[in-house]
């Protein structure tokens, strides 16, 4: 297991996984992937449709691929694109949260099998009806623990209302850290998407993982905190990262 904390703070940028407006030309596209290749986040989640010259392009400056894995009969035609990562995802609101979550943990040993590394999100995870207490706490445990034990190496709980408060974030991420799962401890696996003040208080409690985006758009639907905020808000903590402000505000202006 490694030291908690020794890679620094790797954010995943989610500004690309729903493409680009389709009337935008080839120079302009890959001009926007250059900008975020400079901006060098640990990760960044594609679309489907994004072309080999631009998937070559970030895979040429050392960043890892990302993408929604729906069927395991892709997990090869993932490999021979250059993808890294394939992210699954089960819903603490499903009516069948069991099955689901047995269905995204097989998912997940077969493109781990297959040479993928995956992400796993925990999608509503703060969505529960009391207002005072409004987390689904034992089943973000449970698939927690699923999908670390069957071999995820990072694990997102996803606040996709923007529902997290600052009691209801640290009760999350504490009881995850305290978890017996197989492998590096949740310190080091542990990943939040949310709203800017709920990462910082992830980041305070130890998270590693966040996700971001460069800018929100109308076609571009995203709770993912701003990533230049979320730098300027990591640095004030005094969190390493690779990514520099002045290649941010320079991608940002695609936005």
């Amino acid at each position: 297991m490694t030291i908690p904390g020794s890679e620094g703070i790797r954010v995943h940028d989610r500004s690309l996984n729903k493409w680009i407006n389709g009337k935008w030309t080839d120079e302009d596209r890959l001009k926007m992937i250059k900008s975020h290749v400079l901006v060098h986040p640990y990760c960044i989640e594609v679309h489907e449709d994004i072309n080999k010259k631009e998937r070559e392009f970030i895979i040429d400056g050392g960043i890892k691929l990302s993408t929604k894995l729906k069927k395991s009969e892709t997990c090869q035609s993932l490999l021979q694109n250059g993808i890294i990562e394939a992210i699954v995802t089960v819903s603490c609101e499903s009516t069948s949260f069991a099955e689901d979550l047995k269905s995204t943990v097989l998912l997940s040993e077969t493109a781990i099998k297959a040479g993928l590394e995956v992400r796993a999100y925990i999608l509503h995870a703060f969505s529960g009806e009391n207002e005072g207490d409004n987390i689904h706490l034992s089943k973000v445990q449970d698939a927690v623990t699923a999908l670390a034990d069957c071999g995820a190496k990072i694990v997102m709980v996803e606040d996709t209302l923007s529902l997290s408060h600052e009691d209801s974030m640290r009760e999350v991420v504490e009881e995850a850290f305290y978890l017996d799962v197989v492998g590096d401890t949740m310190l080091e696996r542990l990943g939040i998407s949310a709203s800017l003040e709920s990462c910082r208080v992830a980041a305070r409690l130890g998270v590693q993982h966040f996700d971001a985006s460069l800018g929100k758009r109308s076609d571009l639907p995203s709770i993912e905190a701003n990533l230049r905020d979320l730098t300027i808000m990591l640095n004030e903590e005094k969190k390493a990262t690779e990514i520099n402000l002045d290649d941010v505000e320079k991608a940002s202006s695609f936005y």
